[in-house]
């Protein structure tokens, strides 16, 4: 990849990428889930990027906003070879805004929307998994497992709901934060997230939602040590939910 900066707030990019996904599944999974490791197959794509940045910190803004729209085109060749090889294209939108309330006091929004489509002999269900979109866990939808919401494979028992997602098409992520700066080094956070994933191309399903707190420990000033838990409202079952989280970076 490469970017230019075409002013002290926006920057164009492009990238090319490949890559060679082999996956494999468990006997004990569905049949549907079995499937998908005749869906391995090496992707080749090329995209653009445009973005804008008037935050006044990169690792820890309390003020501006940042955008990110990219394109991409790409061609997936299956190694199965029963079906054949066809183009798709992804849309991404990423958005973050940040308020400051008061000097230690900062409202942050964010706002992702992300769609693929495909083409010719193509579905989104033919494509590797990894090319898929997820959500849940530590850095969208805080509360639930990683990856877990959305569309899930059939179960092998028909009398046991599903755990494994299928990933989607279409997904959206939506979060308020509001983060207090307790000293130096601490602070502390309270946030709302909700997030959907779609199998169809352009479409939103049910957004799962979540609420919760945490502590943010900033000690060498780049990579904060984030520690919380995220109580999901609206969960499917039991078995979605992950509510005490950690991660290294924070959600925003």
């Amino acid at each position: 990849y490469a970017s230019l900066p075409l002013s002290a707030y926006w920057t164009y990019g492009w990238k090319y990428r490949i890559s060679n996904t082999v996956v494999k599944v468990g006997s004990d999974s569905s049949i549907e889930a079995q499937r998908q490791s005749l869906n391995s197959g090496i992707v080749t794509g090329v995209g653009l990027y445009f973005g804008y940045n008037s935050t006044d910190s990169i690792f820890n803004p309390h003020r501006g906003f940042k955008s990110t729209l990219e394109g991409e085109i790409a061609v997936v060749r299956r190694h199965d070879r029963e079906t054949r090889d066809f183009l798709f294209s992804k849309l991404y939108y990423l958005n973050a805004y940040y308020i400051p309330v008061w000097a230690k006091g900062t409202l942050k929004f964010r706002g992702d929307l992300k769609f693929l489509a495909t083409f010719g002999a193509g579905e989104p269900i033919l494509l590797p998994a990894n090319e898929r979109f997820y959500l849940g866990g530590e850095n969208t939808v805080r509360g639930y497992q990683p990856g877990i919401i959305g569309p899930k494979y059939d179960s092998t028992d028909p009398g046991k709901l599903s755990n494994d997602p299928i990933g989607g098409a279409s997904s959206a992520l939506f979060s308020a934060e509001y983060l207090q700066n307790i000293f130096r080094p601490l602070d502390v956070f309270v946030f709302f997230d909700a997030g959907s994933v779609a199998l169809s191309e352009f479409s939103m399903h049910t957004f799962r939602m979540s609420a919760g707190a945490g502590i943010r420990l900033d000690i060498g000033g780049q990579l904060p040590f984030v520690i919380g838990y995220g109580f999901p409202i609206n969960e499917m079952n039991k078995q979605e939910t992950h509510p005490l989280f950690f991660s290294m970076g924070g959600q925003f």
